[in-house]
């Protein structure tokens, strides 16, 4: 993960979300006495992670992000199916691009 610049895994049953690995959890989880190559995904991954549907807005996405504090949720269909994920990394992007899309527009710039 971190050669790769990978900051979380998903782990999945049968295209289901099932746990979430962040590089935060797996850091934890050198600690121990265990080799951490040879420690199992399903040891050290959160189980259950919170999701949200496809169907919701950005508004429900980063509410929920708040009130269970995480940085990074997985997005799935109506039938529970993974489909992608969003970070907190993704939203300050895209709102920074909004912004400076705003400000090119605007007849007297940024001052």
């Amino acid at each position: 993960m971190t050669d790769k610049n990978i900051g979380c895994l998903l782990a999945e049953n049968h295209g289901k979300v099932c746990g979430i690995l962040p590089d935060r959890d797996r850091a934890e989880g050198d600690r121990g006495d265990k080799e951490p190559l040879a420690t199992m995904v399903e040891e050290m991954m959160t189980r259950d992670p919170v999701r949200i549907s496809v169907s919701r807005n950005i508004r429900d996405l980063v509410s929920l992000m708040h009130r269970q504090h995480v940085r990074r949720v997985p997005i799935v269909d109506g039938s529970d199916a993974t489909l992608g994920m969003v970070t907190m990394d993704d939203l300050i992007a895209s709102s920074a691009m909004k912004c400076l899309s705003l400000v090119k527009r605007s007849p007297q710039g940024f001052r």
